[in-house]
């Protein structure tokens, strides 16, 4: 009788193991048929971006993409994760493996000598040296796109300049525009009629002189012809009132003073207003925090003039605890003044989509004119743009200003970003060791221990 129960248990115990075994090679099986995993990092650090998504949704026909690197480089078990994501959110995607020293014959036929991506669509070609997200799907995005964007930035009214790389500059913002792809040349606009045919967006930033009549209207037409517009303001402007008219043009008004925000700051001063809370839309999708050093207040325009608007106030100050301060700025004191202050809570970005136009027949035409205002243009320069979302921000109003054409809106900054680790060959072995063979072979010399004792109580 006891050798039959024995006999039982043991028959018990082994199906109970054999059960199990199915159930893991039945689960390892659909995983490798159906991938998923969850990003619970607080930046989606381990996801592809969105800007990322919508390239690869336009993907419809065969990539092939050669990556030669050697199985020894430090980033190289990162550098297959990351692919296999590209992979996996498209299957026209073919990726090959080749080692440079390993595979002479591939990289030779390829012209290759260094460590690379080379990106095959169609009769394209693209080489990418440095393997980063944007970089992959730039390169992407430029074999999808049939022409390139062109880019012009304003000058002769004191705008900030886009080459030297001094602090008060936007040279960073300008290389991550050339890495896109887009074309950028510098406008003035007193030497032409108007606006040039073949400009795409038109960035304006920190105006600190008025313009002529004339070039006012040069930038009302071009923004009636359906023409996309970044505007960044600064708080001094000799002669302001020809860039608020323009701005009243496009459905946006400017208080006249800076923006004071003690429930939301930046490092306790109250001139820096901080913002982490956005009104829903494509340009603040899965925007972290930003802030704006010294920036003016703006809201939508009571009355709107010359069309229909569709206007947005995507970035505010805090609701309760925010004012105007008309009067000069004090740094060693920073007080609320009934006299000549105004307490209310102001935008600090909007966005303005002006959708008809009235012409002077009294007709009216459907356009797209678009264009994002803020009251800050230091949040762009190169001291503050890499700092927080600041330049995500930046990107995504280009982005939308293009049309939402999938332009890549690079991370520029790594705030809130867990460190990546690279594991060595032997560190990746001594995971593999321990996590795989040893710690499941203690387990299961754990219950054949525990299995021994009960047969022999």
């Amino acid at each position: 009788m006891k050798k039959s129960k024995r006999l039982n248990y043991r028959v018990n115990n082994f199906m109970t193991i054999v059960i199990v075994f199915l159930i893991l090679v039945f689960v390892n099986l659909i995983s490798n048929i159906k991938f998923y995993h969850e990003d619970i990092s607080e930046s989606m650090m381990n996801s592809l971006s969105n800007s990322t998504l919508r390239v690869l949704e336009k993907l419809h026909s065969p990539l092939e993409i050669y990556a030669f690197f050697k199985n020894s480089n430090p980033g190289y078990s990162s550098l297959v994760n990351k692919l296999e994501e590209f992979r996996i959110k498209n299957n026209n995607i073919k990726i090959y493996f080749a080692d440079v020293d390993k595979n002479p014959e591939k990289a030779i036929e390829l012209g290759v000598k260094n460590e690379m991506l080379v990106f095959f669509y169609k009769d394209k070609r693209e080489n990418v040296y440095l393997p980063t997200e944007e970089r992959i799907t730039g390169a992407i995005n430029s074999l999808l796109s049939e022409k390139k964007l062109k880019l012009y930035f304003l000058k002769g009214h004191g705008e900030k300049s886009n080459i030297s790389f001094e602090k008060d500059s936007i040279s960073i913002i300008t290389s991550a525009l050339k890495k896109l792809d887009f074309e950028i040349e510098d406008l003035y606009l007193s030497e032409h009629d108007k606006v040039p045919e073949d400009c795409d967006i038109l960035i304006i930033a920190s105006p600190k002189k008025a313009m002529l009549l004339e070039e006012e209207k040069k930038l009302e037409d071009y923004f009636d012809s359906s023409g996309k517009i970044f505007l960044s303001l600064d708080t001094k402007i000799e002669g302001g009132d020809g860039w608020e008219s323009f701005l009243y043009h496009t459905g946006v008004e400017v208080y006249g003073g800076v923006l004071v925000d003690y429930g939301s700051n930046l490092g306790g001063d109250s001139r820096i207003p901080a913002v982490k809370k956005y009104r829903r839309h494509f340009i603040t999708e899965r925007l972290s925090q930003t802030f704006f050093p010294l920036t003016l207040g703006l809201r939508e325009a009571k009355e709107k003039i010359g069309g229909d608007f569709y206007i947005e106030e995507l970035v505010r100050s805090d609701i309760n605890k925010s004012y105007i301060e008309t009067g000069e700025t004090h740094p060693e004191k920073i007080e609320f003044d009934s006299n000549s202050d105004i307490r209310i809570s102001a935008a600090i970005v909007i966005a303005s989509k002006k959708t008809h136009v009235k012409k002077e027949d009294k007709s009216v035409e459907a356009i797209d004119g678009r264009i994002v205002v803020c009251g800050d243009t230091s949040f762009i320069t190169d001291d503050y743009v890499e700092k927080l979302g600041n330049g995500d921000l930046f990107l995504s109003s280009i982005e939308w200003l293009a049309e939402d054409k999938d332009i890549l809106a690079i991370n520029l900054t790594n705030f809130n970003r867990v460190r990546m680790v690279e594991l060595t060959n032997i560190a990746q072995q001594k995971i593999f060791w321990i996590s795989v063979v040893i710690i499941p072979l203690l387990i299961a010399l754990f219950g054949i221990l525990i299995v021994y004792r009960r047969e022999h109580e």
